[in-house]
């Protein structure tokens, strides 16, 4: 397989382009994973009555409250209109799921510390905390490697 790149400055549209005798598995993943990143970017959020584009790489965490899906990142709050299962598909590697209401962004973890009643808290760089549930403790060990 051959990776080929032309930068064109006249170039209105960024296009991805593959040439194969036939979608292997392995081109068959790429191309998915190519299509996640390109959603990935049309994630938009509403506050004050104003819509504000995301970037999901600046987000702390998703929660749900109040049955809205809110995006935090280190400043804001944000109302985003999908489900979390949705986002899940939809988030790269650094996003794990926390509890059945929470996904979190591992890059912004500042400290965690196993509570005696199974929980694991879960300290981040801009002073929030939050519990994870017992439910998904061993699945975030194995995302953080621990």
């Amino acid at each position: 397989m051959k990776l080929e790149i032309n930068v064109n400055k006249d170039e209105r549209n960024e296009r991805i382009v593959i040439y194969a005798q036939e979608i292997t598995a392995d081109l068959q993943q790429m191309i998915e994973h190519i299509e996640r990143i390109i959603h990935e970017t049309k994630l938009y959020g509403k506050r004050d009555g104003a819509i504000y584009p995301l970037q999901h790489e600046k987000i702390v965490r998703f929660y749900t409250e109040n049955k809205q899906l809110i995006a935090e990142d280190l400043k804001q709050t944000y109302v985003i209109d999908k489900r979390l299962y949705e986002l899940e598909q939809l988030l790269p590697r650094q996003f794990i799921r926390i509890s059945q209401s929470e996904i979190i962004n591992i890059r912004y973890i500042k400290k965690l510390k196993q509570e005696i009643n199974g929980f694991i808290k879960i300290y981040f760089t801009h002073g929030v905390t939050t519990y994870s549930s017992r439910r998904y403790v061993k699945m975030i060990k194995e995302a953080l490697q621990l």
